[in-house]
């Protein structure tokens, strides 16, 4: 019977550890995908400052497409 109780602890201690583990690396990944929110909405707003400076064409002066 101790001997299970044993067993089951370190069963425990070790659930915990993965448990913690993966908590780090879901905190972690969460921070990442933050930043890389706030990169695409300033790359978004860059994009879209570049084509409100392009100058606007007809679309009848717009060159055919080369193949």
């Amino acid at each position: 019977m101790n001997a299970q109780i044993t067993e089951l602890q370190m069963m425990q201690m070790d659930h915990e550890r993965s448990i913690e583990s993966l908590s780090e690396q879901l905190h972690a990944q969460q921070s990442r995908i933050e930043q890389m929110e706030k990169q695409l909405a300033a790359l978004i707003d860059h994009i879209k400052s570049l084509q409100e400076s392009l100058p606007t064409t007809e679309p009848g002066n717009i060159p055919p497409p080369h193949y």
